[in-house]
C-alpha cells in the first residue's frame, strides 16, 4: 500500500544491482549531487548497498553527495522542526500532487 505498486509490478521490476547499475551507466549518478526528502532514503541506500555487495551509486562520501532537502527547506522557511513533505507544501502554498513514495510520479 505504501508505493501502490502491486506484485506483479515488482515482480517485473529490476534487481537493486540493476537499478544502481542504470543510474551510474545512464545517469552518470556518482558525478552528480542527488537530494531527497530527508535522510532515509540516503542511509537505505548505502545499507542496501552493502548488504547487496552492491557499489553506491552516489559517490563518497554519502554525505557529500547527497542534500537533505527536507533540512534546506526548513533552514529556507526558518522552520525550529523539519516538516514531513505534506506540511512542507502546505507551508509552500503547494498542492500535494501524485502519490508518497512513487517517485514516478
Amino acid at each position: 500500500e505504501l508505493t501502490g505498486l502491486t506484485q506483479a509490478e515488482v515482480e517485473q521490476g529490476v534487481t537493486f544491482a540493476e537499478a544502481c547499475r542504470t543510474l551510474v551507466e545512464e545517469y552518470e549518478a556518482g558525478r552528480r549531487p542527488w537530494a531527497s526528502w530527508g535522510e532515509y532514503d540516503r542511509r537505505q541506500f548505502a545499507r542496501q548497498s552493502q548488504a547487496d555487495g552492491v557499489a553506491y551509486p552516489f559517490g563518497f562520501p554519502t554525505e557529500r553527495t547527497h542534500t537533505n532537502a527536507k533540512a534546506v527547506f526548513a533552514t529556507a522557511y526558518g522552520l525550529r522542526k523539519k516538516p514531513g513533505m505534506d506540511h512542507a507544501l502546505q507551508v509552500a502554498g503547494l498542492p500535494l500532487e501524485g502519490r508518497h513514495h512513487r517517485g514516478e510520479d
